[in-house]
Formats: C-alpha cells, sequence, structure tokens
C-alpha cells in the first residue's frame, strides 16, 4: 500500500464524501479502518459518521489505496468483492503451468 495524503484524507472525512476511484487512472479504492478491516466506498458513503469517529476502531477510517494486484480482497461490512487492478500474479503462473 502506497503512503496515504493524510490530507486528502482528512479532506474526506471532514466532507464524509469518500471517492470511488482516483482521480489519475480511474483505479478503484477501497479503505483501511484502525483495526485494519477493510470497507469498499459504499460503506464507508453510507456510513460518513462512523467513518470519522476515531473511538470506534472498527469504523474509523486511517488509510485508503488502490488495490494494485493480488488476490481479491472483501469488504468487512457487506462482503463486497474489491478486485485488484492487475489480477493475481500467483493465479496467472497456475494458468500458464
Amino acid at each position: 500500500m502506497n503512503p496515504v495524503d493524510s490530507k486528502y484524507l482528512e479532506e474526506m472525512k471532514a466532507k464524509g464524501i469518500y471517492d470511488y476511484f482516483v482521480f489519475l487512472g480511474g483505479y478503484g479504492l477501497f479503505y483501511v479502518t484502525a483495526d485494519n478491516r477493510i470497507l469498499c466506498p459504499e460503506c464507508a458513503n453510507n456510513n460518513p459518521e462512523l467513518c470519522r469517529d476515531e473511538t470506534d476502531k472498527q469504523w474509523n477510517i486511517v488509510a485508503y489505496a488502490v488495490h494494485w494486484e493480488g488476490k481479491t480482497l472483501e469488504c468487512d461490512n457487506c462482503s463486497k468483492i474489491i478486485e485488484s487492478e492487475y489480477g493475481d500474479p500467483e493465479e496467472e503462473e497456475e494458468e500458464v503451468q
């Protein structure tokens, strides 16, 4: 995961609106809570008060990122599958063999 632009994260939290995609390239985002749970943008946007509540570690968003490659992730709230942008390299190796 790349370093988070904390100023931009604070702006999203203050507005209560969490981006679905990065501006350049349109890559999908996911959010990470204080207790390392994963949230999809829809769950973050449906629960903005919880996502900025620093006392609630299962909801308080502390980071966001693009899931560049690897196995799929799953939103810990709604179970939505978050696909990686470039697939799973291990899965591709198995197909070649």
